[in-house]
Parts: structure tokens; sequence; C-alpha cells
């Protein structure tokens, strides 16, 4: 995740804070009404302009919820943007869905079941019209500028006949498949770390006080998590091999960044910056050739060719070296080919140090940078070196001479990060909690590096043998930045990367 992810956080108060109080009283506008009727019988369009905060487009009454099962809706956007859109069929309940509308794909049309909505569990506490609310509100990703917008919205229908429940978000059944438990911990590890580490996001200094709270796992009321780029960026990649095989290319990976249905407002500087010197005629394969090369970019997005390459490093490095050059160069590069191997051989491992060090046998880069302070980091906790030193040792050598030259983007870079996911790792002791507990409080970006842990040690230790505090929390919800694939199962998308094997 990176600058900015959290404005989403927290919009689930806020909304129903709006039915509760009144028009504007979250937000300090004026919110317009609308009567269910008038949506039912055809469309309206509402203006509005906004920048980098979310804002509440409109609040529809009486759209006949009640007791309905199901929701037929159709909404069209002039600007690509994000949308949350909250049912409130009673006091005490409010299920939210997140829709994202492109340039390409500018129009939803659903027909959903209620159950297909995330529930959001800091419901409105005020009184509900008859038939129930519906709010919508604009939540903008982390690179949005000035955005002038007209929403169209309706017509919109409730309906007492249950809707078939989307298949992404139906889970699997039950799998025999001796991998399927390691993908799905991978999964889970890899989505609860990343929700971990979302508070010290971008802090230069550890939270060391922190720590025990951490390890108690995520709020019960989480429910579900998304987007974040992390594995927005994951999704992506596994529709791309769904779509284009093992053969797809360099080129193939930008395409999927600005292709029809990925919101460009989740892709950071460097997939920018990228996709502009491939607009200009360099190689999809060079384009990652840039100042922010040796940035953890493709690390957060390459362990998923490690997980649909169980035990297969060469594979899983295969596949990662066509994705990673198109963002980095440099260690950035080496990172996210050490990631996808290691999501690999983490199917296979049997001990945290076995991993590192299997890793590290694929690097085909030993006298790298990369590889020489991940080696270090072995030696530092077999020697028995203290935890805050070696995290000293890390700042002091490795990420102060990246300040120097890069003070506004150096919490961003990948090899202090992956120094810091090797000590969480190892200092951890193969315990979920501890682990991803360090992850989460040892600085620089944080939820990257708990979501890089978890996911390794989740698909090493596999679902069954996760902390409950950790996994119960997401109810098998996760949430993209994909238009029209949206809200998946984790389950269907562990079941997913293994058919992609």
């Amino acid at each position: 995740m990176l600058p900015g992810m959290a404005c989403a956080r927290g919009i689930g108060l806020a909304a129903v804070l709006v039915w509760a109080l009144g028009p504007g009283a979250a937000s300090g506008q004026d919110v317009p009404r609308l009567p269910g009727e008038r949506l039912a019988a055809r469309a309206v369009t509402i203006r509005y302009t906004t920048g980098a905060a979310p804002l509440f487009v409109f609040q529809a009454e009486g759209i006949g919820l009640g007791e309905s099962q199901s929701i037929s809706l159709t909404v069209e956007s002039s600007a690509p943007t994000q949308l949350r859109l909250y049912l409130i069929p009673k006091q005490g309940l409010a299920r939210f869905r997140y829709v994202v509308l492109t340039r390409q794909r500018p129009v939803a049309r659903l027909t959903l079941p209620l159950s297909a909505f995330d529930p959001d569990p800091q419901v409105a506490r005020g009184e509900v019209p008859p038939g129930g609310a519906l709010l919508a509100i604009d939540v903008p990703g982390f690179m949005r500028g000035r955005l002038e917008n007209a929403l169209r919205f309706g017509p919109c229908a409730a309906a007492n006949v249950a809707a078939p429940m989307p298949p992404d978000q139906t889970p699997p059944g039950p799998s025999a498949e001796p991998d399927f438990d390691r993908a799905l911990g991978a999964w889970l590890g890899k989505i609860a770390g990343g929700r971990l580490g979302m508070a010290n996001e971008g802090k230069l200094e550890p939270a060391w006080d922190q720590l025990e709270v951490l390890a108690r796992g995520l709020a019960p009321d989480t429910w579900g998590f998304g987007p974040d780029d992390d594995t927005t960026l994951m999704v992506s990649n596994l529709l791309l091999l769904a779509a284009k095989g093992s053969d797809f290319r360099a080129a193939d990976v930008l395409d999927s960044w600005r292709g029809p249905a990925l919101s460009g407002e989740y892709l950071w500087k460097t997939e920018r910056r990228s996709l502009a010197e491939h607009a200009r005629g360099v190689a999809a394969a060079e384009c990652g050739r840039g100042p922010l090369g040796d940035s953890i970019c493709a690390r957060i997005r390459c362990d998923v060719w490690g997980l649909v390459s169980p035990g297969d490093a060469a594979r899983a490095r295969a596949l990662a070296g066509r994705d990673a050059p198109c963002s980095n160069s440099g260690t950035g590069l080496q990172s996210g080919l050490f990631a996808a191997t290691a999501a690999a051989l983490a199917y296979r491992a049997r001990s945290v140090r076995e991993l590192l060090e299997r890793a590290l046998e694929h690097s085909g880069q030993p006298g790298s940078e990369h590889s020489r302070l991940l080696r270090q980091c072995l030696e530092w906790h077999k020697t028995k070196l203290p935890l805050r030193e070696a995290r000293e040792r890390i700042r002091r050598e490795c990420f102060e001479p990246i300040r120097r030259r890069d003070p506004a983007n150096a919490w961003a870079y990948a090899l202090p990060n992956d120094g810091l996911v090797a000590l969480a790792l190892l200092f951890g002791e193969g315990d979920f909690a501890r682990t991803l507990a360090l992850a989460a409080a040892l600085g620089w970006d944080t939820d990257c590096n708990a979501a890089t842990a978890g996911c390794w040690l989740g698909a090493m230790l596999g679902a069954r043998r996760l902390p409950a505090s950790f996994t119960a929390p997401l109810h098998d919800r996760l949430r993209v930045a994909i238009a029209g694939r949206e809200h998946w199962s984790i389950a269907r998308l562990a079941a997913l990367t293994l058919e992609l094997r």
C-alpha cells in the first residue's frame, strides 16, 4: 500500500452518520436527497466536483428494501472513479458494495443478492425510513487530483426474489487438493498482514510499544479488506495469467495496468512513469529503469507468481521476470524476483530459515547488495544479535544512504524494507502473530512488509494453522480495484491460484 490509501478507511461510519444526523452532518456538504420512487422510475444525474477526500454524492430514501432479498441498479460515470454504495434496509444494519468505473467501462449494471454487499459493523443508529435508504459515496484511490463528474444513477429496484451470488464471491466446495490449504494460507496472510500494517505505514521509527496489541490480531469489526494496490495488482496478475497463459509478455503486463478494468488511481508513480515511458516507445521490459527502479513496487505484486508455482522456483522466477522489469530495476527488480521465489518455495519449506536460505540459492546474484543484506539478516539471527540492534544496522547502513538522496520516497525502497521482512520472519520464529506484529511495527512500508511476511509464512503454515484472530475478521471477503471483479471470496482466489499452475 502506498500514500493516500488510507483515505477510504472509516468511510462506513462517516457514511451512516449522514443518514443518522442528516444531510452534510459528517462532511460539511449538502447531500442531495432523492425519493425512492424517483429512482425506481428513471435515472437521475448528479454533477459534483471532488478531489482526494471521499464525497457523499446522494442519499435515496424509501427504495423498497424492507425484507427484500436482492436489488437491481445501474450506475454510469462520466469520469473514472470508485464508489461505495450503501444499503441500509433497517436500523442497525448497513451493507456496502464497492464499484469501480473506468473510462472504458463507465457503466455498471448490477443485479445482486443483498448478501453480495459487505456488512459494515459501524452502522446507523438513527431511524430509517420505511423501505430503507441507499447512500452513494465517491471514494478516491491514492493518486487522485481534482475530479469533475456526472453520475447517472438508476433505475433502481429491490425485489423479494433472491438473485444468484456472483461467481467471484462464491467459495469453492471442499478441496482434496493438497496445496489448497497452503494457497489459502498465503492469501489470508497477505491480506491480514496488509490490514495490520496500515496504521504504521510510512513511519520512520519502529513502534516497539505496539507489539503486544498488534499480535492480538485484526479488529473484530474489520469485515473483509480492500481495496489496496498490493492485492489489486496480485489479482490483476492472476486474471492476466488466466487470459494469456504462461507465455504472456512484459507488454501484456503494462496493458493490464492501462486496460479497461483496472482503476488507474491505484497505480503509484513508479507504474505511471512506466506507462508513460512505454507510450513514447520504450520497450516494456526496459520501463523499470527509472529514478524509482529500486522501489518496492515489483515485490508487492510478484509473490503471486510463486503462489501459482508451488515448489517450482524456476517457473516463479520466469513469470516474475516478465513482470518485475516493467516497473523496477536494480534491487527493486531483485526484490520482485526474490518474492516470487520465496512464495513458491514456501509451499515446501519446513522453517523460515530454510525458506530464506533456499530462496537465496535461486537468486542468481549471490554477490548483490540485496543478497548480502538477507544473508546478513540470517547471520544476525544465528548469532543472536538483538533485534533492535539488527534493525538499527539496516537503518544506518541501508536506509539512511537512500534517504539522503531521496528523502521523500526512501521509506518505499525495496532494500531496507526487504531487510525488515527478513528480520520479522526470523525473529518471529515461525509464530504467525509475532511475525506479523514485528513486520507491522518495524517501520517504513509496514503494510507491504507485513503482507509479504504473512503471504510467505501463510503458505508455509497453511490456513488451518493461522490464528483465528487474524483470519476470522476477514469473513472470506476481499475487495480490489478492478471493474466488474471488485468483490472476491478469498477461498475462491486460492482455488483460482492453483488452477493456474
